[in-house]
């Protein structure tokens, strides 16, 4: 755990080479413990570590070979179609558009529409919406985004994701030339801030309480200086 958290840290400092290189350590201790479900897991992070690398092709040999297979035979849907969606992922980053896009579709969306996941569901049709966007399909990737995702977000009141998906809308506009839709959307996206009003400050008169305006000050016993515009001072 304490490895993966390391790679982690090395990712997200970019160090990705670092990164592959903690996670492969703790791949080999949780090799040694023989949890075969845990040892699933550090595999398919090493396979995110490599990919974020730029290393494609042992990322994908990864999840097709070691981690996918440790999933069908423990009957795990859920993780097999993560697992899925991470194949895709590499896919999609080597250009692979039509295998990424058949895998989203065929098998990764069916599987969380069965097990009625809708964050899970939204987030697998905004990666078909990326595809679509990559292929110049603005139209469907418009549709999807609009009709089927950001909804989702909407409802289960999850703001960060409305507000990404809002940009990704904002980008697929842009890139079919309505730039003014665009900029529209870009600035609901980031709501304005609105600055508190400044509340007046009363103007004190001589004697007059500065918490209490209306009030008279009192005077406190044996102060030696009594305030100004008091009788006593005459």
């Amino acid at each position: 755990m304490a490895l993966s958290l390391l790679a982690h840290v090395f990712s997200m400092r970019g160090e990705h080479h670092h990164a592959v290189a903690a996670q492969r350590e703790a791949v080999t201790l949780h090799q040694a413990v023989g949890d075969e479900q845990a040892l699933a897991a550090a595999l398919s992070l090493l396979s995110q570590a490599l990919q974020q690398a730029g290393e494609y092709d042992e990322a994908l040999r990864i999840c097709r070979e070691e981690v996918l297979p440790v999933y069908e035979r423990l009957a795990d849907v859920r993780s097999r179609a993560i697992t899925l969606g991470k194949i895709a992922d590499i896919l999609f980053a080597r250009g692979e558009y039509d295998e990424a896009l058949r895998i989203r579709r065929d098998e990764e969306l069916p599987v969380f529409e069965r097990l009625a996941d809708v964050r899970e569901r939204a987030i697998t049709l905004g990666k078909i919406a990326d595809i679509l966007h990559a292929r110049g399909e603005y139209d469907e990737a418009l549709r999807i985004r609009r009709e089927e995702e950001l909804p989702v977000y909407e409802r289960l009141a999850d703001d960060r994701s409305r507000a990404f998906t809002l940009g990704k809308i904002a980008d697929i506009l842009h890139a079919r030339g309505e730039r003014r839709g665009a900029a529209h959307l870009a600035r609901r996206r980031t709501p304005r801030l609105r600055t508190p009003r400044r509340r007046p400050v009363p103007r004190l008169h001589p004697g007059q309480d500065r918490r209490y305006p209306s009030r008279p000050r009192r005077v406190r016993r044996g102060a030696a200086h009594p305030p100004r515009g008091d009788a006593s001072g005459l």
